[in-house]
């Protein structure tokens, strides 16, 4: 394959960076039992990366649960002060802090995530990841729209400021693990790595149709370098 120089790398956080289901799926399940909501654990799983809002309305729809004293942005509200307290237990996958700055080395980074700023920035914080990344984009309370579409635009907007020079979306390389950061990548025109390690299955990111799959951290590295022409 011919190579391209790529001038940044985008990283999803949840499911490709931390190992965030067993937390966020058991604090769901707390705030669902609250209400008396019957929920089959195998839907919980739909609650790693997307935006909640949307997961909590799929939800309450699947489960046919239209009138309960909270809608989907009340339930929102109560995870989210679950979640605020107990974030930083989440720990990096094995072998992604060692790729994420083998592939810093290369090109610049930058974090798009659905998950909100406060709760993203105290992750990497914790796991001392901060560095590696030259903008992060996550949503703040005064934005319209938490859609990984939206975040991916706000953080390639940053990238452009960032380098204070052109920056086309076609050298750019988005790495996720749903269907969302798949799509929202082809939407902005960049190119997109699905990695088979985080919470989406192979099927849902064949089916979005990626560039590349990997299937170990070591396989980012390896094709960045490829795409970069970097021969170290």
């Amino acid at each position: 394959m011919q190579s391209r120089k790529r001038c940044a790398t985008f990283f999803d956080l949840d499911g490709v960076i931390i190992d965030s289901a067993p937390l966020i799926t058991t604090l769901v399940r707390q705030v669902l039992s609250g209400h008396g909501i019957p929920v089959d654990d195998r839907l919980l799983d739909a609650f790693v990366g997307p935006p909640l809002e949307e997961s909590f309305s799929v939800l309450l729809r699947d489960v046919g649960v239209p009138d309960i004293a909270c809608d989907a942005v009340g339930l929102v509200a109560e995870f989210r002060d679950l979640y605020r307290a107990r974030c930083v237990e989440t720990e990096a996958h094995p072998g992604v802090a060692s790729m994420l700055r083998s592939v810093a080395r290369s090109v610049p980074c930058a974090l798009a995530t659905s998950k909100p700023r406060e709760f993203a920035l105290a992750i990497l914080n914790h796991l001392e990841l901060s560095d590696v990344f030259t903008v992060a984009a996550a949503p703040e309370p005064d934005w319209e729209s938490d859609s990984k579409t939206a975040v991916l635009t706000a953080a390639f907007a940053r990238m452009q400021v960032a380098f204070a020079t052109s920056l086309e979306p076609a050298d750019c390389l988005m790495v996720g693990d749903r269907r969302h950061d798949i799509e929202a990548a082809h939407t902005l025109g960049m190119l997109a790595l699905g990695v088979t390690w985080g919470v989406g299955s192979r099927e849902e990111l064949i089916g979005a149709s990626p560039d590349f799959l990997a299937d170990d951290p070591v396989d980012v590295v390896r094709l960045v370098l490829e795409l970069t022409g970097d021969d170290r």
